[in-house]
């Protein structure tokens, strides 16, 4: 049987470690580049879901506003008819059935008259006579 040197054989088991230490630490660097490259793919799905978010919310905030818009013209403009039919018309102020009438082809909540001290004389619907309109 042959011998081999002692050097060898302890030259051979090092590079055999050596090896496996190689193996396990280019293992770890993968797994450890796997794992940023998935949260770098994560917070690039964040980034998008946000900013889809944020064109969300400032879709709705211009609906919003022109909803807004579109509601504060129609209010003025129902007011403007009421100044104008109340001005040909005065018994629609005075008359209950008549500012029912009036509530009705404006479709709007609630129509209030009020003298000239604050007080509502007559209201559509009439729950609110005789209570402050300035608070209206």
């Amino acid at each position: 049987m042959k011998k081999y040197p002692p050097l060898k054989l302890k030259l051979t088991v090092f590079l055999t470690q050596i090896s496996l230490v190689t193996v396990v630490v280019l293992l770890a660097a993968a797994l450890f580049f796997v794992s940023i490259i998935e949260k770098l793919s994560a917070e690039d799905e964040l980034r998008t879901a946000l900013k889809q978010i944020e064109i969300k919310i400032a879709n709705a905030t211009e609906t919003l506003l022109v909803e807004e818009h579109t509601l504060t013209q129609m209010s003025l403009t129902k007011a403007n008819a009421l100044e104008l039919l109340l001005k040909y018309n005065i018994s629609a102020a005075t008359s209950q059935e008549e500012l029912d009438k009036v509530r009705a082809v404006l479709q709007t909540e609630e129509i209030n008259i009020i003298d000239t001290s604050g007080r509502i004389i007559n209201a559509s619907p009439p729950t609110s006579i005789g209570s402050d309109g300035k608070i209206y």
